[in-house]
């Protein structure tokens, strides 16, 4: 499942409740019943890595960082005897667009592909097409009103549609100069597919 939507801290809260919901219905079960986790390994990797950071006593950056704990997780899965509960937060994000769009595409076709049950987060629309196939879209969605973002938190299916990065840099207040230019710069791109 890919998540798609206008606010980071929005996706990567509820890929936390997604995943805190999982462990507290794995605690709440009975005990030797079989439980979730009987029945998906969830990636200990994954458990305290969904904020990964830059690493500087160890000479790492933060693209370094997540791309080896990406890589522990796909070399964890030929190994599973049980399918691989994976959540994915804003994949490669540390590094260029065209670079992410491209291995992010291909990492999360190979989790697909396995015996993995992966939950997507990002804000790249093109990985929503490139990846339909693989994932299922669902999206949030967002009302800017009175120079305030309101979100009502529902999960939507399909890939997201709108855009607020620029409207969003009004409600805090940059200069019109800014917002106008970005806003040209975006459009362009959209009809364009250039800078």
């Amino acid at each position: 499942m890919t998540i798609a939507g206008a606010m980071p801290t929005i996706l990567t809260a509820k890929m936390r409740t997604a995943k805190l919901y999982l462990f507290t219905v794995m605690l709440q079960r009975p005990q030797p019943a079989k439980i979730p986790a009987n029945d998906f390994c969830v990636s200990e990797h994954n458990l305290n890595e969904l904020n990964w950071r830059d690493d500087l006593s160890n000479g790492e950056s933060y693209y370094i960082v997540e791309i080896k704990a990406l890589k522990r997780i796909l070399d964890a899965v030929p190994n599973s005897d049980t399918p691989l509960l994976c959540f994915v937060d804003e994949v490669l994000r540390g590094t260029n667009t065209v670079e992410r769009i491209a291995a992010s595409a291909q990492i999360l076709k190979c989790l697909a592909q396995k015996s993995v049950q992966c939950f997507a987060a990002t804000h790249d629309i093109e990985l929503t097409h490139l990846l339909e196939e693989w994932y299922s879209n669902y999206h949030f969605e967002e009302q800017i009103k009175d120079d305030d973002v309101l979100f009502n938190y529902q999960l939507k299916e399909g890939r997201a549609t709108s855009r607020n990065a620029i409207s969003l840099l009004k409600v805090m207040g940059y200069d019109e100069a800014i917002i106008n230019a970005a806003r040209a710069r975006a459009d362009k791109f959209t009809e364009t597919g250039k800078y």
